[in-house]
Protein backbone atom coordinates (compact mmCIF):
# COMPACT_ATOMS: atom_id res chain seq x y z
CA UNK A 1 0.00 0.00 0.00
CA UNK A 2 1.51 3.34 -0.92
CA UNK A 3 1.74 6.29 1.80
CA UNK A 4 -0.21 9.03 1.64
CA UNK A 5 1.68 11.25 1.55
CA UNK A 6 4.26 9.64 -1.67
CA UNK A 7 0.50 9.38 -3.51
CA UNK A 8 0.12 13.05 -3.24
CA UNK A 9 3.47 13.79 -4.48
CA UNK A 10 2.63 11.64 -7.01
CA UNK A 11 -0.55 13.26 -7.67
CA UNK A 12 0.96 17.08 -7.13
CA UNK A 13 3.09 15.83 -10.25
CA UNK A 14 1.17 14.99 -12.46
CA UNK A 15 -0.94 18.27 -12.73
CA UNK A 16 1.83 20.16 -12.28
CA UNK A 17 2.79 18.27 -15.69
CA UNK A 18 -0.62 18.95 -17.04
CA UNK A 19 -1.18 22.44 -16.40
CA UNK A 20 1.08 23.57 -19.13
CA UNK A 21 -0.91 21.25 -21.41
CA UNK A 22 -4.25 22.79 -20.26
CA UNK A 23 -2.82 26.12 -20.61
CA UNK A 24 -1.87 25.74 -24.01
CA UNK A 25 -4.86 23.99 -25.30
CA UNK A 26 -7.14 27.06 -23.79
CA UNK A 27 -4.79 29.51 -25.27
CA UNK A 28 -5.19 27.30 -29.37
CA UNK A 29 -8.58 27.33 -28.44
CA UNK A 30 -9.16 23.72 -28.97
CA UNK A 31 -9.74 21.84 -25.29
CA UNK A 32 -9.23 18.01 -25.67
CA UNK A 33 -11.82 16.33 -22.24
CA UNK A 34 -10.14 12.47 -21.86
CA UNK A 35 -13.89 11.05 -21.19
CA UNK A 36 -12.03 8.02 -22.95
CA UNK A 37 -8.00 7.41 -22.99
CA UNK A 38 -8.04 6.36 -26.73
CA UNK A 39 -9.74 8.81 -27.97
CA UNK A 40 -10.72 12.10 -26.29
CA UNK A 41 -13.51 14.76 -27.04
CA UNK A 42 -12.51 18.00 -29.00
CA UNK A 43 -14.13 20.95 -28.13
CA UNK A 44 -13.40 23.92 -30.40
CA UNK A 45 -13.79 27.98 -29.59
CA UNK A 46 -14.80 28.77 -32.69
CA UNK A 47 -17.30 26.11 -33.08
CA UNK A 48 -19.18 25.99 -30.32
CA UNK A 49 -18.36 28.69 -27.73
CA UNK A 50 -20.32 28.04 -24.86
CA UNK A 51 -19.56 24.72 -24.75
CA UNK A 52 -15.81 25.49 -24.84
CA UNK A 53 -16.21 27.79 -21.85
CA UNK A 54 -18.22 24.93 -19.88
CA UNK A 55 -15.45 22.40 -20.56
CA UNK A 56 -12.46 24.65 -19.77
CA UNK A 57 -14.41 26.05 -16.38
CA UNK A 58 -14.83 22.02 -16.07
CA UNK A 59 -11.27 20.95 -16.73
CA UNK A 60 -9.62 23.71 -14.70
CA UNK A 61 -11.85 22.82 -11.65
CA UNK A 62 -11.17 19.35 -11.45
CA UNK A 63 -7.37 20.07 -12.01
CA UNK A 64 -7.70 22.49 -8.92
CA UNK A 65 -9.83 19.70 -6.62
CA UNK A 66 -6.89 17.24 -7.38
CA UNK A 67 -4.54 19.94 -6.65
CA UNK A 68 -6.03 20.42 -3.34
CA UNK A 69 -6.35 17.02 -2.48
CA UNK A 70 -2.71 16.07 -3.29
CA UNK A 71 -1.72 19.53 -1.22
CA UNK A 72 -4.53 17.43 1.49
CA UNK A 73 -2.40 14.35 1.72
CA UNK A 74 0.83 15.71 2.14
CA UNK A 75 0.29 18.37 4.67
CA UNK A 76 -1.58 15.65 6.51
CA UNK A 77 1.25 13.14 5.93
CA UNK A 78 3.30 15.48 7.56
CA UNK A 79 1.76 16.19 10.79
CA UNK A 80 0.93 12.79 11.48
Amino acid sequence: MMNPGLAGLFAGGLVGAYVPTLRDQIRGGRIEVPFGAINPIGVRRDEHPLAFRLCVAGMVGLVALILIASVVLVVRALLS
